[in-house]
C-alpha cells in the first residue's frame, strides 16, 4: 500500500482542493463509445487498490478475463512510469485479493441484485468494497429510480461509485451531454474525456465545489495524464 499520491490517476483532476468522492456519492466518466471509458475506470480502480482500498468492479456485457486483462496492462502502464510502485508478485496478489470482478449480462443487473451479492459476501468472504465501479451502465435507457438505487446501494454499504456513461457528441458550455443531463442532479462529479487530432484530454464537467472546466493532457494510449 502506498502513501505517496498517483499523480498519473485520472482522479488527481479532482482531488486535493477540489474533494475526494463521499460514501454515496456518484462520478461519472463521459466520453463516445470507444473513447477509453473503461481503460479511465480501470485506472480509477488501480488508483484505489495500489492505496489500499477495496474495489468491486461490475462489467455489463464483458467477461471477467477481459476486464482482469485491462487491469494487468494498466498496472503494467503504470509501473513503467511511477517509480514508487514497486511491481512485485506479492503486491499483485495483494491487490487481487482487494478487487472482484463481477460480471453481467446488462438486462440482468440491478442494484438490489449486485446489493444482496455484495452482502453475502461480506458475510462469507469478509470483502466490503470502498469502492463500486460500474462498467456498460446504459443511461439511455436507465431511469432516475434505477440511478438513485446504485448510488443507495453504495451509500448503505459504505463505498463511492464510479460509472461510465457513453453520450452523444461533446458536452457544450460546460452542461453535462445527452443523455447524463437527465440525471444531473443525481450525479456529484463527472470527467469528460475527449480524444482528437490535437490528442487527448480530461474536462471536469463537476466536481464537488460546484466548479467545472479544469482540463488536464492524457496519454492517449493509456490515458494516464501526463506528468
Amino acid at each position: 500500500m502506498l502513501q505517496e499520491s498517483n499523480k498519473y490517476s485520472p482522479l488527481r483532476v479532482i482531488d486535493h482542493d477540489r474533494g475526494r468522492l463521499e460514501p454515496g456519492q456518484l462520478g461519472v466518466v463521459l466520453a463516445p463509445t470507444g473513447t477509453g471509458k473503461t481503460t479511465c475506470l480501470v485506472q480509477i480502480g488501480l488508483d484505489h487498490l495500489i492505496h489500499g482500498r477495496r474495489v468491486a468492479h461490475v462489467a455489463l456485457d464483458l467477461s471477467v478475463d477481459r476486464v482482469r486483462d485491462w487491469y494487468d496492462e494498466g498496472l503494467k502502464e503504470l509501473a513503467d512510469v511511477w517509480a514508487p510502485l514497486d511491481f512485485t508478485i506479492e503486491n499483485r496478489i495483494d491487490m487481487e485479493r482487494r478487487r472482484h470482478i463481477f460480471s453481467y449480462q446488462q438486462y440482468r443487473f440491478s442494484a438490489d441484485h449486485f446489493g444482496r451479492q455484495l452482502d453475502l459476501m461480506a458475510t462469507h468472504q469478509e470483502f466490503r468494497p470502498e469502492v463500486v465501479i460500474v462498467d456498460g451502465f446504459d443511461f439511455g435507457v436507465a431511469t432516475k429510480h434505477d440511478v438513485a438505487g446504485l448510488k443507495a446501494m453504495a451509500g448503505e454499504r459504505r463505498a463511492t461509485l464510479w460509472v461510465a456513461a457513453a453520450t452523444h457528441g461533446r458536452p457544450v458550455d460546460g452542461r453535462l451531454p445527452a443523455p447524463v443531463d437527465a440525471f444531473a442532479d443525481l450525479i456529484d462529479a463527472a470527467l469528460c474525456i475527449d480524444v482528437d487530432d490535437q490528442g487527448a484530454r480530461l474536462t471536469v464537467l463537476r466536481d464537488l465545489t460546484g466548479k467545472s472546466g479544469h482540463t488536464a493532457q492524457l496519454d492517449p494510449r493509456t490515458l494516464l495524464l501526463r506528468a
